[in-house]
């Protein structure tokens, strides 16, 4: 009578290895989509934010207005020109006014102000509203025509007094968008209609 000595078969071995690589390769699966999942909806909301932010400094700086007192003044950083304000009609100030974007390094902040004239005399201008959060790597900057070396260019500085009142042709801003690990890259230009009529 012959004794029967536990353990397992080299056929068991291998239909329980294969088992476990299915169930490891099927978690793996899972866990990739969820992943992917989830940057998706991180991009989606960084666009949706970004979208919006453009599309306003879009329609503001396309639409200026040219104002002696209120001159076009461009930095690296922020820009500042003049414009129509309060065309909400729950505002209460309306007319021409400055509006001036600014880019706050410390906070990570676009932010979006506007005063009146009355402010602008008396220097009593209102905070700041944020707009976007989690930017870096912030850069404006300025189409100009050079009349000496008949040439286009892009210029990192506006100087509307060196520029005698006139505008920039376009404007241009590239910044990163930061959420988490996630870096998202952007870049509009803007063109300006007014550019030629002002000079």
């Amino acid at each position: 009578m012959k004794r029967k000595i536990g353990g397992f078969t080299l056929v068991e071995l291998l239909v329980v290895i294969s088992i476990v690589a299915l169930i490891g390769m099927s978690l793996y699966a899972m866990f990739a989509s969820a992943m992917s999942m989830m940057q998706r909806v991180t991009r989606s909301e960084v666009d949706e934010d970004v979208g919006v932010f453009l599309e306003k400094l879009d329609r503001e700086i396309s639409s200026q207005v040219t104002y002696r007192g209120v001159p076009f003044d461009g930095k690296e950083t922020s820009l500042s020109f003049p414009s129509r304000i309060g065309l909400d009609q729950r505002e209460p100030l309306r007319g021409i006014g400055r509006i001036t974007y600014s880019f706050d390094e410390f906070h990570r902040t676009f932010s979006r102000r506007q005063d009146n004239l009355n402010q602008i005399y008396k220097k009593n201008e209102e905070g700041a509203v944020p707009m976007l959060e989690g930017a870096a790597n912030v850069k404006f900057q300025y189409f100009v025509y050079r009349k000496s070396e008949k040439i286009f260019e892009w210029v990192g500085v506006w100087n509307s007094l060196e520029h005698e009142g006139a505008i920039p042709y376009a404007v241009k801003v590239e910044f990163e968008c930061v959420r988490g690990e996630e870096r998202h890259v952007f870049e509009k230009t803007i063109a300006i209609p007014i550019a030629e009529s002002a000079r």
